[in-house]
Formats: structure tokens, sequence, C-alpha cells
């Protein structure tokens, strides 16, 4: 299972930012509201204005762990990114579970 490590996202997110690529600037807005990060991005291309909305719920790892035990698994690994990093609560962008049926 794979997962936003919660305590990363708070406190590495960048609440507005613009990024251009192929001369179309994305205009991207992220903020944390009931667990959630709430992500829109917006632009203009081809003379249409776009909107896309992201909702992904947050989970600490003490939930994920109660979610799984909850289904009969046991944690077995936690990664912290998808070089498969050892996981750091502070510092890794993911949370990377591996999990087998108990």
């Amino acid at each position: 299972m794979d997962y936003l490590n919660e305590e990363f996202v708070r406190n590495t997110l960048v609440p507005e930012t613009v990024i251009c690529r192929e001369g179309i600037d994305f205009k991207i807005s992220k903020k944390i509201e009931d667990r959630h990060i709430i992500k829109n991005i917006r632009f203009e291309a081809d003379g249409k204005s776009h909107h896309f909305f992201e909702k992904v719920k947050l989970h600490t790892l003490e939930a994920i762990k109660k979610y799984a035990e909850e289904s009969g698994f046991e944690r077995v690994k936690i990664w912290g990114d998808y070089q498969l990093n050892d996981f750091d609560k502070d510092n890794s962008p993911r949370c990377i579970n591996l999990f087998k049926k108990k």
C-alpha cells in the first residue's frame, strides 16, 4: 500500500505555485482541509480555461497499521520513497507499506 507521508506533507506543503510547461502556466493551489489535501490546477490552453481538482485523504502511520490489522494483515516493512529507502517520519515523501496476511 502506498500513501503520502502525512507529516512530510504537512511540513512541506506549498500553498500556491505556478509551473510553466510548453508555454502554458499551470496555477496550482494546495491546502489541507478536514484531513484531506485539496489541489486545484488551473490553466488556459487552445483558447479555453481548464480546471482540475484532486482530493486525497491523509492517513497517519498508526491509522494505516490499524486498518491493516483489522483486515487480518500485519506490517512487514515500510519504505519512504519509490527508491525503497527506509521510512523517516519527518523526511520521507511517501509511506509505502508491505503487509502479509496473518
